[in-house]
């Protein structure tokens, strides 16, 4: 088995995963978490990084999508609006609670 095949199978996995979720805020653990922004501070993407390496597997929120990459190969799976917007608003929380104990004094 390639690379290629290995990027798709962890791809899918992640993305059945996180729709098989109760709660995906709960479950989900990510290891970084970027913030894509404008000069003006608009965010257009929220990415939640869960392994890096091989395989790399990122969950863009905002696009509802896992996207994958091992070697040379790369993959891409959609996941429901519901899980994206769980995720979402669970990151919000963290990111305002990391700036209120943290940043802001």
């Amino acid at each position: 088995m390639g690379s290629e095949d290995l990027i798709v199978d962890e791809v899918v996995a992640t993305a059945k995963r996180i729709e098989a979720m109760d709660d995906p805020s709960e479950e989900l653990d990510p290891f970084e978490i970027k913030v894509e922004a404008s000069i003006d501070g608009d965010i257009s993407e929220i990415i939640a990084v869960l392994t890096t390496g091989g395989p790399h597997i990122e969950v863009a929120l905002y696009a509802g999508r896992v996207d994958g990459w091992w070697g040379g190969d790369e993959h891409t799976a959609s996941i429901m609006d519901e899980d994206t917007e769980t995720l979402l608003s669970h990151l919000a929380d963290l990111h305002q609670s990391y700036w209120e104990n943290n940043v802001i004094q």
